[in-house]
């Protein structure tokens, strides 16, 4: 039988720098042993850089402001977790699952998040620049403020996702999942989304001037005001399409 959830039960009364170091040799000891579920575990601030814990169960654990700078967590279990502020700069996420999990401000930079589940996950303002995403499941996130510029999104899952004032810069999103995506006011100048899946996205008021969009499907998508100067549209499905004061030269 697992031990209680808490891995700080008899540390309440020591100092704080204390406390995490003795959560962090703690919960190590514990996973050298086998154990993986620490769901619900108040492990926040705790300090595992570097650290091997693949596999482990993070589920709705505390980790607010947890330093995970490259740590590895292959195929961990992190749903709805509290990774506010978390430090996961060039974290190994693997085939994890951080669904539901809330990432406002964490710094996910160089982080590797191949085949990652991160739907639902609240992402406002974190940062992923220079992150690895490919296949990643961004399903009906809120990246809202977040910098995702120079990404690699091709055939990402940003269905239903919010990116309002996310930084795309030098990102591209060939065939990419944006259906029912909202991108209003996105500056999405010159980004490659050929071939992408903009059905049903509400794309008013963004600036798509030069954007690459061969063969894109904008199907009932809303571009009311939206810059299209220079854009590249052959082959794109604009049927049903709102087109109503879009700037086109």
């Amino acid at each position: 039988m697992n031990p209680p959830a808490t891995v700080n039960t008899q540390l309440s009364k020591r100092n704080p720098k204390e406390v995490n170091a003795l959560k962090t040799q703690e919960l190590k000891q514990q996973y050298a042993k086998g154990r993986r579920d620490f769901q619900q575990t108040d492990l926040s601030e705790i300090n595992l850089v570097w650290s091997n814990l693949s596999g482990v169960n993070l589920s709705k654990a505390n980790l607010q402001k947890a330093k995970l700078s490259a740590a590895i967590l292959k195929k961990a279990t992190l749903k709805e977790a509290n990774l506010q502020q978390a430090n996961l700069r060039a974290a190994d996420l693997t085939g994890a699952d951080l669904s539901g999990a809330d990432l406002r401000g964490a710094d996910l930079g160089r982080a590797d998040l191949i085949n990652t589940n991160l739907s639902g996950a609240d992402l406002r303002g974190a940062n992923l620049k220079e992150a690895v995403l490919c296949q990643v499941n961004l399903h009906n996130a809120n990246l809202q403020q977040a910098n995702l510029q120079g990404l690699d999104l091709n055939q990402a899952d940003l269905s239903r996702a919010n990116l309002v004032e996310v930084n795309l810069a030098g990102a591209t999103l060939q065939e990419a999942n944006l259906h029912c995506a909202n991108l209003r006011g996105l500056d999405m100048a010159q980004v490659n989304l050929n071939g992408a899946d903009l059905s049903q996205a509400n794309l008013s008021q963004a600036k798509l001037n030069q954007a690459q969009m061969y063969g894109a499907n904008l199907s009932c998508a809303n571009l009311r005001d939206a810059n299209l100067n220079q854009t590249k549209l052959v082959g794109a499905d604009l049927s049903q399409t709102n087109l109503n004061a879009a700037q086109e030269q």
